[in-house]
């Protein structure tokens, strides 16, 4: 009877720790799997934003030949032509 009843107890405590190394583990798995969909939502708006950008340099690439449009591009620079004069005034915002 003792010995059935430290077997019993033996099994108890084994299942208490089995029990705890489980939820442990899925405490460790559920962080994971946040920390994972938060770097996949960041690398999507990061690769939207390269996406932005790849668009924008297309739309200068398809006018490389447009010189009106070259010339609009070194202006926002500010590029002047050699007889003009440039004044500097307040930035705007």
């Amino acid at each position: 009877m003792r010995v059935a009843r430290g077997i019993n107890a033996l099994l108890v405590a084994v299942c208490l720790l089995g029990s705890l190394h489980v939820a442990g583990l899925m405490v460790v798995e559920v962080r994971r799997l946040a920390y994972t969909e938060g770097e996949i939502a960041r690398l999507e708006a990061e690769l939207d934003a390269i996406a932005r950008d790849t668009a924008d340099l297309r739309a200068v690439a398809d006018r490389f030949d447009d010189e009106r449009y070259r010339e609009l591009l070194a202006r926002r620079q500010g590029y002047v032509h050699p007889e003009e004069t440039r004044f500097i005034g307040p930035q705007q915002r």
